[in-house]
């Protein structure tokens, strides 16, 4: 190969060249040549050939006979009639309207590998990457937030990977770093969240076709290239009746739509376009819990929010066995109690709805279900002067292996190895019996 020319007219080719591949014009190492530059001399000058970039190579096009197509893969789901196993999905709504911490949720739930979500809906684990492409400092609160709330180290969500960046998606280099920076990843992401939208298309006409289409179109190249979801959160527009803000086509290209609203306090999501499987139309509603997360440097308190589900209100999903989450609560409320763990009302509802049993009422109706079946009594904490009228008991399943005390008293090392007898109304303890027969014909004892 003939050594790099440094004539002006081989000067003007290079230039050329590097804009030819900019503009991803095709150009072969043969042309490349035939003006003097080798690989090395494209490098220097910050030029790439098309050939090394990271676009995935397509499969042959090719048809297949009726009873072949239909041996495909079924549908698949990161979450059942909400989050589908497919390419493109958006979450949308105004400012404020609670949809990065709605995003935020839905990405721990699958990165913590939980049963179901919102209670009702079940899940399957997954791996995420995050991109958070504006307020990094807010984002992280909101992490504490979530962390906190929960009672969780950051090494127990080991399959979430973050990127505090913005890269630009009208950019083919952008693109491509982007996907170096996926595969480069140990966790291999299934699930990436890109937040926001307009913080990766900057310079770009919202309402114009060929710019949100080229987005899209880099949407696709990196679901394709990493086999993954891509999951965008952008914003809907003055009026949301409309949906997504700016080209009506984004729609079109998507797989899921979520819309999160907020009205008079109430937040609620509901899933506006689902391509395939049930789930359309379905609503889920939900608060934003303030958590507390310290002091600054004034003494001001840095607060942050986190998702409180409510019960689903919208959705037509088949609630499960009653007998069955009745079962579950017990168990639950036994595994603690087995690790020294005694719980209240109050603090029985978080720990049952993040395992998944539903929301905090649906909790509570099950805990006096328990208690009117007798599997569940009330013992009165030694400091139950002190306690708000709810945090007042503990509650004790009864019958189990776990260890207990006398009434009133505190768990102690020497009591440990005592097991409870089993529940007996007639020969219970008059305190025990009395709550518990309360409860079974609807009167609080609480």
């Amino acid at each position: 190969m003939k050594p790099a020319a440094t004539s002006r007219e081989q000067i003007a080719a290079s230039m050329e060249l590097a804009r030819a591949v900019k503009s991803s014009t095709a150009i072969t190492e043969a042309e490349a040549a035939s003006i003097g530059l080798n690989g090395h001399d494209l490098d220097a000058r910050g030029v790439v050939y098309p050939q090394q970039a990271t676009t995935p190579r397509r499969a042959p096009l090719a048809f297949v006979p009726l009873t072949q197509f239909r041996k495909g893969a079924e549908l698949g789901w990161f979450i059942k009639g909400v989050l589908p196993r497919a390419a493109l999905g958006a979450i949308y709504g105004q400012p404020g309207s609670g949809k990065s911490f709605f995003a935020i949720d839905i990405a721990m739930t699958l990165a913590r590998g939980l049963p179901r979500w919102a209670g009702v809906r079940r899940c399957s684990p997954a791996r995420v990457a995050y991109v958070v492409a504006e307020g990094a400092s807010g984002f992280r609160h909101r992490l504490d937030g979530y962390l906190k709330h929960h009672r969780l180290r950051e090494d127990e969500v080991p399959n979430l990977t973050l990127m505090d960046a913005a890269p630009n998606l009208l950019d083919p280099g952008g693109v491509d770093a982007l996907i170096e920076a996926i595969r480069a990843t140990d966790s291999s992401p299934e699930v990436l969240f890109v937040d926001t939208l307009s913080q990766v298309t900057p310079g770009a006409k919202e309402g114009a076709s060929e710019d949100m289409g080229r987005a899209l179109a880099a949407c696709k190249r990196i679901s394709e290239a990493c086999a993954l979801m891509v999951i965008l959160i952008t914003h809907s527009g003055k009026d949301e009746t409309r949906g997504i803000r700016g080209w009506s086509g984004i729609v079109g290209a998507l797989d899921v739509e979520i819309h999160v609203e907020r009205k008079t306090g109430r937040r609620t999501a509901k899933i506006t376009k689902l391509k395939d499987g049930e789930g359309e139309s379905d609503s889920y509603e939900f608060s934003l819990q303030r958590i507390v997360l310290g002091t600054d440097k004034d003494g001001d308190e840095i607060t942050t929010c986190v998702i409180e589900h409510e019960e689903t209100s919208g959705a037509h999903v088949a609630p499960p066995s009653t007998d069955g989450l009745k079962r579950q609560v017990y168990q639950l409320l036994d595994s603690e109690l087995a690790q020294g763990k005694r719980h209240s009302m109050n603090t029985i509802k978080p720990v049952a709805v993040e395992a998944g049993v539903g929301g905090q009422k649906k909790v509570a109706d099950l805990v006096h279900m328990l208690i009117g079946d007798k599997l569940v009594a009330y013992w009165e904490r030694p400091d139950w002067r002190e306690r708000t009228p709810r945090d007042r008991n503990y509650l004790h399943p009864i019958g189990t292996s776990a260890p207990i005390s006398e009434w009133g008293v505190p768990l102690d090392q020497a009591e440990a190895t005592r097991k409870p007898p089993v529940f007996n109304a007639a020969t219970a303890k008059p305190s025990i019996a009395k709550k518990a027969r309360s409860h079974g014909s609807g009167k609080s004892a609480s």
